[in-house]
């Protein structure tokens, strides 16, 4: 397989504070568009392949916004998904969903999707300039097509965690239940993720 792209991107900050922010909002938006490049097996001879070209396109956005609410606390609402579109796609080429970057509650990396949309309500009381404590819900819907038969599923995830500043930067702990695939939550399916930011 071999995939030219084409993308542009935008974005858009206005945090009143970056690592720990308050109030204000963030969006990304990014698009790509490419030529793929497939070689598959002749079905009527075994040493000759079969190239086929197509178009593949690709969608990814991202949306944050944080509402003061009090003397500490703020409100995050954040919204991000991502769509691909070719008529073969590959298990490597797919989003790897779950851990602390998307999807609290699921093993890190653990679900392929050729499209998905992830909603997120979380509520923080900044304790520091860097530190603060919440607690969320993570919604999700995703789909993956690149199979014979299509997979989908709308799992959900919430928890409590915490970010706390050190001298190497900020660490964040996150202890996340989820359930996947309309299977009850259980306790000891509990989820522990850890983040580590830098700052320059």
């Amino acid at each position: 397989m071999k995939l030219l792209t084409y993308g542009l991107g935008v974005e858009r900050q206005r945090l009143d504070y970056r690592p720990n922010p308050q109030r204000g909002y963030a969006l990304v938006l990014e698009g790509s568009l490419g030529n793929k490049e497939t070689r598959t097996p002749d079905p009527d001879n075994t040493v000759l392949t079969i190239t086929t070209r197509s178009a593949q396109y690709e969608v990814n956005a991202q949306a944050i916004l944080h509402v003061k609410l009090g003397r500490r606390g703020t409100v995050r609402i954040a919204g991000q998904g991502g769509a691909m579109v070719n008529p073969r796609l590959y298990v490597n080429e797919l989003y790897r969903l779950g851990g602390i970057k998307n999807m609290r509650g699921v093993d890190e990396a653990s679900i392929y999707a050729s499209s998905y949309a992830i909603g997120t309500l979380e509520y923080r009381i900044l304790l520091e300039e860097n530190s603060n404590a919440f607690v969320f819900v993570d919604q999700a819907w995703w789909e993956d097509l690149s199979g014979a038969e299509p997979l989908r599923d709308d799992p959900i995830g919430f928890g409590v965690g915490t970010s706390f500043e050190t001298k190497a930067g900020i660490f964040s702990l996150t202890y996340a239940l989820a359930s996947q695939f309309n299977i009850p939550v259980e306790l000891r399916s509990g989820k522990i993720h850890f983040g580590f930011t830098s700052l320059f």
